[in-house]
């Protein structure tokens, strides 16, 4: 299967890894730009260290729904983690976890409690516009702290 990116979607992804996006999507957006390239699955795979499939399913993923679902598991997870890349529309200086259970009340027509958007900010390695991050060892756990 043969995919071709359009040039806002290199500069998409591109600008993504630039903002230190790390984790699966990090691993998504190099898959799929290595595919633009045209690249082979096995090349892709064996260069990012990746599971067998990930080139075959980054592709299918990008032919049945474009770049959004390609990167992210679920629509939901594309919105929050494209509003936290970028500023917060609301003049504050940076995000918070409240700011961002607020956005996600008003985007997703629904609460998401902290644990939900911390959760999700660490799977994807993703610090949000503004935010520092400090991960500190607690016991087996990681623990994000922000500092404000």
């Amino acid at each position: 299967m043969k995919i071709s990116l359009q040039q806002e979607e290199r500069v998409y992804l591109y600008d993504l890894l630039a903002r230190s996006c790390q984790g699966q999507v990090a691993t998504r957006a190099r898959a799929l730009l290595l595919v633009d390239l045209g690249e082979t699955d096995e090349k892709i795979n064996e260069a990012l260290h990746a599971r067998k499939t990930l080139a075959l399913t980054v592709k299918k993923h990008y032919s049945e729904g474009g770049l959004t679902k390609a990167l992210y598991l679920s629509a939901e997870e594309a919105t929050l983690v494209t509003d936290a890349l970028k500023p917060p529309d609301n003049g504050q200086e940076r995000w918070t976890l409240s700011l961002l259970a607020e956005r996600a009340k008003m985007v997703l027509g629904r609460r998401v409690c902290h644990a939900a958007l911390s959760q999700l900010l660490r799977l994807n390695n993703i610090t949000p516009y503004g935010m520092r991050q400090k991960a500190k060892k607690t016991g087996s756990h990681q623990a994000l702290s922000i500092k404000a």
